[in-house]
């Protein structure tokens, strides 16, 4: 879902749109099929344009051993900590900007 859409929604959305399920659905299948060679820990997976991050955020539970980055330019300090909070995924990450996320990923590979 579109983050503005996400903003004017209830946190207790229960069901998903099909476009939404469906999406989930296909990269899921294309990730299962590329599984082995993403199977090294810390392979990263970029989701630009995540919107509320249903679908990263599912793709993080499924895969824990991957990291997640997620991009979308109108998420807010505010909906990235929302977001973070409401995940609770310690592999997925979420950015407003590619500049944040690098500056993310330098922080992390420093450690």
């Amino acid at each position: 879902m579109d983050i503005k859409e996400a903003a004017l929604q209830s946190e207790q959305r229960v069901s998903r749109h099909p476009w939404e399920l469906a999406r989930l659905e296909v990269i899921r299948s294309i990730l299962e099929e590329s599984v082995p060679v993403l199977s090294t820990p810390g392979t990263g997976i970029l989701d630009l344009g995540c919107g509320d991050g249903f679908v990263v955020g599912a793709l993080a539970r499924v895969y824990p051993r991957l990291q997640f980055i997620a991009v979308d330019s109108a998420l807010s300090r505010w909906a990235i900590d929302s977001l973070q909070e409401r995940t609770g995924l310690a592999n997925l990450k979420f950015y407003q900007d590619l500049g944040q996320a690098k500056r993310g990923a330098q922080v992390v590979h420093q450690s």
